[in-house]
């Protein structure tokens, strides 16, 4: 396996792996998964990549709780998939409210190093987002938002940007990628070894990409403000206060940066809504602020000594399902430097 692992990093110039089911490595008597001799092995696989491709990076499919996967990061994995946080940000989507999530994120932002676990909403081996979340359209943006604004390092499945269908069983889950609404979606012009899934006339790339307001273009929009904006890839998470059990905010920042997370979990809009923290990492001052997936400038925002601010209201109402990335930006005038010496650290990998 070592000579297999050199041959794609050194000669087919790969960057690294996703390793399937790490858990079931080896064997153990009657233990068949998490038996020590595989947390062993993959300390010596890392130890042996760190040596014959250092750049090379590796995430693991540990599907368990949080605390078991903590041990795979330890034994040398960049990255697993968070499966927990995965269902939490799926059932808030489902449900429109909060629910388990906030727990769940301090849990897992608490619990690994830095940043460093891998976010998503469904595998293959999963029923899609869109039939998960019964067909609606809106919650499925909710998750994309959630998806690409959070923490962790996100993966996203072909064929969820175009919402794709499933009915559970596998080979349904992996039917051709959606490029075009022709018989072979644009995949193949012979016959597939699965047919495209139902809702292929209207859920295809070709058709998405010509309508700005597709699930397409939202996940294109959400990629590009996560691309640009340092705080989205690798700042903190701190939960902010919104006065609504249908609004969830969050802050991530860098010792430099700050961008506000705002997403309306439900199907109604939503009025009268404001944001307040007590402290966080923003010195005193005044702040603009500007919409990174709209490009809308909202309402400035005072923020006192601690970095805390109090009823600040961006803009008027949320549409249903609908999110602001809002970027804050000093009025030079006004602006008053403290101490970050809390800001985050720089990603490190384990061991």
């Amino acid at each position: 396996m070592f000579a297999t692992a050199d041959y794609w990093l050194q000669d087919m110039g790969a960057d690294g792996f996703r390793l399937d089911a790490v858990k079931y490595l080896m064997e153990d008597g009657n233990v068949i998964d998490n038996a020590p001799s595989t947390f062993e092995f993959w300390t010596r696989f890392r130890q042996h990549l760190d040596l014959a491709a250092p750049d090379a990076f590796l995430v693991g499919e540990a599907w368990d709780q949080t605390s078991v996967v903590l041990r795979y990061i330890d034994a040398g994995l960049h990255t697993c998939f968070e499966f927990d946080l995965a269902e939490a940000m799926l059932n808030t989507a489902g449900i429109g409210q909060a629910g388990t999530l906030p727990g769940k994120l301090g849990q897992v932002t608490a619990s690994y190093p830095y940043l460093q676990y891998s976010t998503f909403l469904t595998n293959h081996d999963q029923q899609r987002v869109l039939s998960r979340l019964s067909g609606n359209e809106g919650r499925n943006r909710v998750a994309a938002a959630l998806l690409l604004t959070l923490p962790g390092v996100p993966f996203l499945f072909y064929g969820e940007e175009v919402g794709m269908i499933s009915s559970g069983v596998h080979e349904d889950i992996r039917r051709p990628m959606h490029w075009t609404g022709a018989a072979g979606a644009g995949f193949t012009t012979g016959v597939p070894w699965e047919a495209p899934a139902g809702n292929l006339a209207t859920n295809n790339l070709a058709v998405m990409q010509a309508d700005e307001g597709s699930l397409w273009h939202h996940y294109r929009r959400l990629v590009t403000a996560r691309t640009q904006s340092a705080p989205l890839r690798r700042g903190t998470y701190q939960p902010v206060a919104t006065g609504s059990s249908q609004v969830l905010a969050f802050l991530r920042s860098t010792a430099a940066e700050t961008v506000v997370a705002v997403h309306n979990l439900g199907a109604g809009t939503v009025a009268g809504w404001s944001l307040s923290v007590e402290r966080s990492l923003l010195p005193a001052g005044v702040y603009t602020a500007t919409d990174l997936l709209t490009g809308d400038d909202l309402a400035a925002v005072t923020v006192g000594d601690d970095g805390g601010f109090s009823a600040w209201s961006p803009t008027g109402y949320l549409t249903a399902y609908g999110s602001r990335v809002i970027a804050l930006a000093p009025v030079q005038s006004t602006f008053t430097a403290r101490d970050v010496s809390t800001a985050p650290p720089t990603m490190t990998r384990s061991r």
